[in-house]
């Protein structure tokens, strides 16, 4: 019977990352995450974790090294890199001063998904209405505090008696 051998999902083999003006993120950064492995990447502020990040999304171009994420190449096969991974940002990617539409776009340029696709999306989750307002105002932050279901009124002043 032939054994099938399978190439761990995460490979980073001396990764680095120097940015304009000299400064070292990376520095040969070596780790292998194995099938079904759970793994943290700790280190002190400035280690590089970020931008280690940055490569295996492909938000980032490495200088050196090499990142394979479900066997694929991240300076290669950008594209099929993001296909085959999930992500869930620690903050917000949405920018809060673009509309929803320019948001869409954005994203649909990174994911390289037709931008004619964008409005049938938005029609299909209820937004097509409301692309032009700013995304911080997609989450009801036009309204004032007391205003929105579940917040607390300041108590109205007593009449004068």
């Amino acid at each position: 019977m032939m054994q099938v051998t399978r190439r761990p999902p995460l490979i980073v083999d001396g990764l680095t990352k120097t940015y304009p003006g000299g400064v070292r993120a990376v520095r040969g950064i070596s780790f292998e995450v194995a099938d079904g492995e759970i793994f943290g990447l700790l280190g002190p502020n400035g280690a590089g974790k970020t931008t280690t990040l940055g490569v295996l999304t492909t938000l980032v171009r490495p200088s050196g090294g090499r990142a394979l994420v479900a066997g694929l190449d991240v300076m290669n096969e950008p594209l099929a890199v993001r296909r085959a991974m999930g992500v869930v940002f620690q903050d917000s990617v949405l920018d809060n001063d673009f509309s929803g539409f320019q948001n869409m776009r954005l994203h649909a340029r990174l994911w390289r998904v037709p931008e004619d696709r964008i409005a049938a999306l938005l029609d299909a989750v209820g937004l097509a209405g409301r692309i032009g307002r700013r995304a911080r105002l997609q989450r009801g932050d036009e309204t004032a505090p007391g205003d929105r279901p579940g917040s607390a009124r300041p108590a109205a002043d007593p009449a004068p008696g």
